[in-house]
């Protein structure tokens, strides 16, 4: 009987945990089916809409297209404009990166590349050439690949490697684009029983490449290498929100695995005998890394960084000043015994005379821009905390603000130039007083920070200056350490910034910092055109930038408002690690040269 009552209450439970089974199995599928109806199968179609990289380069075969997932030589300097083989005598000089490198915002003549060639022409020199091998949106990976399969084809007597080459974000993804561009794979190196190995992306040609990438089901391979979260997962979250790989095979921060792989991969560029150099501008953590690699054919330079108006193009790289000045430094470190002084653009406010004020607002011209010999040399550009790859926000007109005016807020050892601008409807009286409000009630305590000037009384642009104040690449205006803050007005959760009143700037602190932003606006920098031919030997030892205001119906008005001058850098180019090798220059001929001790 016993035995009868077992089978049956097993039949029972057998019965039970198959309708349990099947229900979780329904459940699962059920889930599938939404998770792909509803997530990704929209998600996946919508990013197949984007546009596909082009495929057809000079010397870059297929598969080194696919390697690298992007090319956009558009640089008279770049290498699809010379043949591999370079002549007999002829010394070649190679730069390599992103789009620092490539010249992004500059002319086609306007990259650090050009300029290069022209200082060796200019030398009487016609046996070296400048090759450009930079393009944008790489990291140091695909920088290694573009030497590795193509430059080193090209005879490279020295390679030039700015610290932009070095971007972590780039180096431990397949698409580091946050799929902005997600036909945009490339391969990228690991970390495999502490060597560096590279993996390649799944597939051939685009269509085939994104079919695997975005699959439903990932790969084994981007779930362990990739640090992006898989695709089904990005499909539910929203868009432009970063999750982790939950599976990466590495539990070091991005940073430390890139520290880990990049040595390595400069050691094996440096194996091939090429003279490297590579410059840097502050970056103490990455610059230390690059001077312990082992190979003497690494040399590590470093000069300060130019930071100033006009060296810096609308959005984030250098301007044609900025390239020009890079030329001039690789050139007098290259070149044996040619070590002319550098020279350098400085700025200051200059008289813009006592005429009646300008009767119309800022936002009525068609144009507003800095001109040199009434040639355009910079303009207002607005920031914000957007992102800036790939994104033309400048523009030379306060159009379709309502700008009646201009407020510069700048430190007292900073030039207006590089100050803050904030955009005003009124214009502000001479003397008016700039206070910071702590808190938001009537009762808040107040703090005068500085009063209202006119250096060009003609046009609508006040200044204040202030201590401790100072103005990001990208915003927002920030009230420093260093700020001299009463005490009754610390500890506030909110700062506001008035004139005669009126709230200008608000905004929290953070970490000891006040960071202030127009309510509801924005900010504005001055930035130079990337068109601009400079050549700083060639123009005057000082001159103005005057302020021209074009359009709208209105008279031309044009004030000086900006005074520069040339003069020496005083700080000169050290180097860490020395160069083994230099250029010399005789009878119209550069000639490779040991270098017997340490450089300059």
């Amino acid at each position: 009987m016993k035995l009868i009552i077992h089978a049956i209450m097993s039949k029972t439970l057998s019965a039970r945990a198959l309708r349990a089974g099947v229900y979780l199995i329904y459940l699962t599928l059920a889930v599938l089916a939404i998770v792909y109806l509803v997530f990704w199968r929209p998600f996946v179609s919508e990013l197949e809409q984007e546009n596909k990289p082009s495929r057809s380069v000079s010397h870059i075969d297929v598969k080194t297209m696919e390697l690298l997932g992007w090319i956009s030589p558009g640089k008279q300097s770049h290498f699809v404009h010379f043949e591999t083989t370079k002549s007999e005598g002829t010394l070649r000089i190679c730069a390599l990166g992103d789009s620092n490198t490539e010249g992004a915002e500059v002319g086609r003549r306007h990259d650090y590349s050009s300029y290069l060639q022209r200082a060796f022409e200019a030398a009487g020199v016609r046996n070296v050439e400048v090759l450009n091998f930079g393009i944008g949106w790489y990291g140091f990976s695909q920088t290694y690949v573009m030497w590795d399969r193509v430059a080193r084809r090209f005879g490279c007597d020295f390679l030039l490697v700015l610290p932009y080459a070095f971007w972590k974000e780039r180096d431990t993804t397949f698409n580091h684009t946050d799929l902005r561009q997600p036909y945009y794979l490339h391969a990228r190196y690991i970390l495999e029983g502490g060597e560096a190995k590279r993996v390649d992306v799944i597939g051939d040609g685009h269509d085939e490449r994104f079919l695997h990438y975005f699959r439903l089901i990932p790969h084994l391979r981007y779930l362990r290498y990739d640090r992006n979260a898989m695709p089904v997962l990005l499909s539910i979250i929203p868009r432009g929100r970063r999750v982790a790989n939950w599976f990466y095979y590495e539990s070091r921060s991005s940073k430390e695995e890139a520290f880990a792989i990049y040595p390595q991969l400069l050691e094996m560029m440096a194996r091939s005998g090429v003279q490297i150099v590579i410059g840097f501008f502050g970056e103490s953590a990455l610059e230390a890394l690059m001077s312990a690699v082992p190979n003497e054919n690494v040399a590590v330079i470093r000069w300060p960084a130019a930071s100033w108006f006009p060296y810096h193009a609308p959005i984030f790289h250098r301007s044609a000043w900025g390239h020009e000045l890079r030329a001039r430094s690789f050139f007098n470190l290259l070149v044996e015994g040619e070590e002319p002084p550098l020279s350098i653009l400085t700025t200051s406010a200059a008289n813009g005379g006592e005429k009646e004020p300008l009767g119309q607002p800022l936002s009525r011209f068609d144009s507003i821009t800095l001109q040199l010999d009434q040639e355009i040399v910079g303009f207002f550009v607005p920031l914000d905390t957007r992102s800036q790859e790939g994104a033309i926000r400048f523009r030379s007109s306060l159009r379709g603000s309502a700008a009646t005016a201009l407020l510069a807020i700048k430190n007292r050892d900073v030039n207006l130039a590089d100050a803050c601008f904030v955009p005003l409807a009124e214009r502000p009286a001479a003397g008016a007083s700039i206070r910071l409000r702590a808190g938001w009630t009537w009762e808040a305590r107040t703090q005068e920070i500085g009063r209202v000037e006119f250096p060009a009384p003609r046009v609508n642009i006040a200044v204040v200056s202030v201590d401790g104040v100072g103005c990001g690449r990208h915003g927002p205006v920030f009230l420093g350490k260093k700020f001299g803050l009463r005490p009754a007005l610390a500890g506030a959760a909110r700062y506001a910034i008035e004139l005669e009143g009126e709230k200008i700037l608000q905004g929290a602190p953070r970490d000891g910092v006040i960071g202030l932003s127009p309510p509801g606006g924005v900010l504005y920098r001055l930035r130079a055109s990337g068109d601009h031919f400079a050549e700083v030997a060639e123009i005057p030892s000082t001159g103005v930038f005057d302020l021209v205001l074009e359009g709208g119906g209105v008279e031309r008005v044009a004030v000086p408002l900006i005074r520069w001058r040339t003069a020496p850098w005083q700080e000169p180019i050290s180097v860490h690690r020395p160069l083994l090798r230099g250029i010399a220059l005789a009878g119209g001929v550069a000639e490779i040269v040991d270098l017997p001790g340490p450089s300059r």
